[in-house]
């Protein structure tokens, strides 16, 4: 099944799709490859690590279909189809030495790249492709490998493949009974740059929408995964959580700081001390299990 829908031009501007359009961007990570005197190179890719107090929510690491792209001398040079691992490593062998070697992870179904191969996209137009929000938002893995050859006897290197999203975790911590109806985020850009750039920024063209997510049954602890969202500049985003304590309705409400980051969690905790009930939001990341809080306020 195909879910994803790619369309490539070689002018500066892609075609906007339903799922996926691709304009470009820069490297995840980049590794600098071992050589030898062979001239394939075998690459141990893997999905990025979570730190160790962070699950894994349901459904983010089951990937359907990974494809890599080879770039020589600007030129997109070939295109790797490798399918659905059966494990969140494996191994990949390119008959290449030299040029730059991206990865694209998906668990939405299968990547199109029909007749992309013979276009010889520019490397500049890919780095800067752009995702756009499809009715059901899906996961993606990228990562980027320059390839270059070096005086080294072996012939293997790994590359690490990073999430494309930020996660929304909630979390409920009160000594008194307190559960959350409802969560909206608003002002949330419906598009991004498939690949990092070297700020994070939204495309000039985003649309901005509110997003709720209403839960079935009132949530009295917590819920991991809630709402994923794309990497984004912030455009007054803010938060708000319908919340019942004591058998009162109230609504919570708090602005974000700072840009909304790839391969992170925000983790929303709705709190009740002496005071007040507080929306307080924090993000850790995923793969180095930092944790940052910040500092929105409440109206």
């Amino acid at each position: 099944q195909t879910i994803m829908d790619l369309k490539f031009m070689k002018a500066m501007t892609f075609a906007v799709c339903t799922t996926f359009v691709m304009t470009s961007c820069t490297n995840d990570a980049e590794e600098n490859l071992p050589s030898g005197n062979s001239g394939t190179t075998i690459i141990n890719a893997r999905l990025a690590a979570y730190e160790s107090l962070i699950q894994a929510a349901d459904g983010e690491n089951d990937i359907t279909d990974v494809k890599a792209f080879l770039f020589r001398n600007g030129k997109m040079a070939k295109i790797y189809e490798l399918g659905a691992p059966e494990s969140e490593s494996y191994n990949l062998q390119i008959d290449s030495r030299s040029g730059n070697l991206y990865l694209l992870a998906y668990t939405g179904g299968t990547i199109p790249t029909e007749g992309l191969e013979e276009t010889e996209l520019d490397e500049t137009n890919w780095k800067q492709s752009i995702i756009n929000m499809p009715a059901q938002t899906e996961h993606f893995f990228t990562g980027m490998l320059a390839l270059e050859s070096t005086e080294n006897q072996t012939n293997t290197a790994s590359v690490s493949l990073k999430r494309g999203m930020a996660r929304f975790d909630l979390a409920v911590e009160s000594i008194e009974e307190v559960s959350v109806k409802n969560v909206t985020v608003r002002n949330l850009a419906n598009s991004a740059y498939l690949f990092p750039q070297e700020s994070i920024q939204s495309p000039s063209n985003a649309n901005r929408k509110d997003t709720t997510v209403v839960f079935q049954q009132p949530i009295t602890d917590g819920k991991l995964g809630m709402l994923y969202v794309y990497e984004q500049e912030n455009q007054s985003i803010e938060i708000s959580a319908t919340v019942v304590i004591g058998g009162k309705e109230e609504i919570l409400t708090k602005a974000v700081d700072g840009p909304l980051k790839r391969n992170t969690v925000y983790t929303i905790t709705v709190r009740q001390d002496r005071l007040d009930i507080k929306l307080n939001v924090s993000y850790d990341e995923w793969e180095e299990g930092t944790n940052t809080d910040l500092t929105p306020y409440r109206r």
